[in-house]
């Protein structure tokens, strides 16, 4: 654990914006869309993990993407990020750039498959710092979360003005 803490706890970015901001990048984001489209999720109670995923973007109805936002808890986002690979195939955090990442965080990512996304604070973008690796353990819950989230997109159809 570092002697001094080196985020800038004090600043004005909160988790939400971290969190929409990366959203909007992926909606604009038009990689997806050609290669069989996405549909972006924002806080879901996965029941069987007991957590809430800050971000799923669910790739071609196939892939299932996780992302879990943090300002400084790197500990407490690489454990979450952990538990979601119980049905993810990727399990990023993504965290400010002021925030503090220790070597040993960035190796129990690397170790874990977990990647990084760095929020710049100046142009409000994620960037890529470490890679998530495919999740090929067995994901228990994948068909369970695939069927809710289809759940949710049926709802919004339904009720969409």
């Amino acid at each position: 654990m570092p002697l001094f803490n080196y985020t800038n706890s004090y600043s004005d970015i909160t988790e939400l914006e971290i969190q929409k901001s990366v959203m909007k990048y992926l909606i604009e984001y038009e990689y997806y869309d050609k290669r069989g489209g996405k549909d972006i999720f924002s806080e879901v109670y996965i029941p069987e993990v007991r957590r809430i995923s800050d971000i799923i973007l669910w790739f071609n109805k196939k892939t299932l993407i996780n992302i879990e936002c943090k300002k400084f808890d790197v500990g407490g986002v690489i454990l979450q990020a952990k538990s979601h690979l119980r049905w993810a195939d990727y399990s990023y955090a993504c965290m400010p750039s002021n925030a503090y990442i220790s070597n040993d965080h960035r190796l129990d990512m690397i170790n874990s498959g977990i990647g990084l996304l760095i929020w710049d604070i100046e142009t409000k973008k994620p960037i890529e710092a470490i890679f998530g690796k495919y999740n090929s353990d067995e994901k228990f819950f994948k068909k369970i979360v695939s069927n809710r989230l289809r759940g949710i997109i049926e709802y919004k159809s339904q009720y969409s003005i």
